[in-house]
């Protein structure tokens, strides 16, 4: 997204207005790379806090400003082509089953790798 210069300072410097939350999930370079060495998460997906509810997402500043938050989740590759080749909602969808929350934990569960019998292996 470019910077864009506002003469009015009621005005956003930054314009976010094209971004679909639920479709922007960057990955770390071309060939999706880790975000840190020692982890193998490697992708960011926003969207609005699974944790606290809708009723958090928007805060009326008065008639015309409303500011809306986000949360970057770092997600792991499997997560990333569950996303792009079903839905973000789907993915939410196992976010909840496992209880994944607006904290990162980069120790978190992988939600879209099944362990084998019994979570043994």
């Amino acid at each position: 997204m470019a910077k864009q210069e506002s003469p009015n300072t009621d005005e956003p410097i930054f314009r976010y207005a094209e971004l679909k939350p639920k479709e922007f999930t960057p990955a770390n370079g071309e060939d999706v790379e880790p975000l840190a060495e020692n982890i193998k998460l490697c992708c960011m997906f926003l969207h609005p806090s699974i944790t606290l509810g809708k009723d958090f997402f928007n805060l009326k500043i008065n008639e015309h400003k409303t500011v809306k938050f986000y949360c970057l989740y770092p997600l792991y590759k499997e997560e990333m082509d569950f996303k792009l080749k079903n839905s973000a909602d789907a993915l939410i969808d196992k976010f909840e089953k496992y209880n994944i929350r607006d904290v990162i934990d980069i120790n978190r569960r992988n939600t879209c790798i099944n362990k084998g019998f019994l979570g043994l292996w």
